[in-house]
């Protein structure tokens, strides 16, 4: 289950965009309706409906109907009263260094300038934050500024937002403090906005032309360097670049197997891959054997080990060779020889 979320971002990236339910077979949810597993008001929340939307019912149960709702299927009640008001477990708030904080409002700054009143960051991308309980506890990560009117498409791109901030946390990153979308509907926008953002990604703020080539793809590899980079302890001491890159590779990766295969072509041993920089423009086969072994950590050691000293990263502590070694016994060559046969089996 906890693998599924790793590359469940593939499926709302990839997928094509649904056909809208014909005349006369969709119904209105109400936005601040709970998607639930089972038709019962206590049964465990999977998603937040945060605007009201026209959704054709798979199956009817008393006031309970059955839809599928962005990657989600499951039951809303629509009759007889709406449901309490679900409660809010927002990320706790804080404060960038004084430079940085200089920076990100020059850029949302420069976002109102470009984009007028579609310039102001709007909450977006809510989500239940510890779905399988019956309490809805929902978390805002992202707000978006936009001057695209193309609903499915944002539809889809909050679908994908809040894919990568769950398959973050089930890597071992920290969850997402917050960032800030920007879609452009002109090209020149985006790029006098890039200009002065220099990067794709800056100081929590991922910006992309709306009709750039595989566009949530960018959006969301992007997003997870925002994630990765947004908290205060990483602010203050820095993130390993193979840490850092191999989260982006494998949030959103196509093909497990091709990812083996490219990290299996890098024959640089752990304590290299650890010591020395990785980037979005390094070696792909490098990124590739980052991603596989942030995937090693999450997965074949278990969260006791792998995801707890990743966790200790994000908070700032040790994150050499030396310590990644010793959360694992600290013999060198029995770790290459059990990272090796794990990625000979994926």
């Amino acid at each position: 289950m906890k693998g599924a979320l790793v590359f469940a971002v593939l499926g709302i990236l990839a997928a094509p965009p649904q056909e809208g339910p014909r005349d006369g077979d969709a119904i209105p949810i109400p936005a601040g309706s709970v998607l639930r597993a089972a038709a019962e008001r206590d049964a465990p929340a999977l998603a937040f409906i945060d605007e009201t939307a026209l959704l054709a019912p798979l199956e009817k149960r008393g006031e309970w109907v059955k839809v599928r709702w962005e990657s989600w299927v499951g039951w809303v009640r629509v009759a007889g009263g709406s449901e309490e008001p679900p409660e809010w477990d927002e990320p706790e708030a804080w404060s960038p260094p004084a430079p940085r904080r200089a920076q990100r409002e020059a850029l949302v700054k420069k976002l109102r300038e470009i984009l007028g009143p579609a310039g102001e960051p709007k909450p977006f991308g809510s989500y239940v934050s510890n779905p399988g309980s019956p309490r809805a506890y929902l978390r805002r990560a992202f707000t978006l500024a936009t001057d695209v009117e193309d609903k499915a498409l944002l539809r889809r791109l909050s679908g994908a937002c809040v894919s990568v901030a769950r398959a973050r946390v089930a890597l071992g990153a920290l969850p997402p403090s917050s960032a800030t979308i920007a879609l452009f509907s002109r090209r020149e926008d985006a790029a006098a906005f890039l200009t002065e953002a220099e990067e794709g990604w800056r100081e929590g703020v991922v910006a992309l032309w709306a009709g750039a080539p595989d566009l949530l793809q960018r959006i969301a590899h992007d997003l997870a360097h925002a994630l990765n980079r947004s908290h205060p302890f990483v602010q203050a001491n820095g993130i390993p670049g193979w840490l850092d890159e191999g989260i982006a590779e494998l949030v959103v990766t196509g093909s497990l197997r091709a990812l083996c295969e490219s990290a299996s072509a890098e024959s640089v041993p752990l304590a290299a891959l650890v010591e020395e920089p990785v980037t979005c423009r390094g070696p792909a086969a490098r990124r590739a054997r980052a991603a596989m072994l942030v995937r090693y950590l999450a997965y074949r050691r278990g969260s006791a080990t792998g995801n707890g000293w990743t966790r200790r990263v994000f908070l700032g502590e040790d994150s050499s060779y030396g310590s990644l070694l010793h959360a694992f016994g600290g013999d060198a060559a029995t770790l290459e020889r059990d990272f090796a046969a794990w990625l000979s089996r994926q």
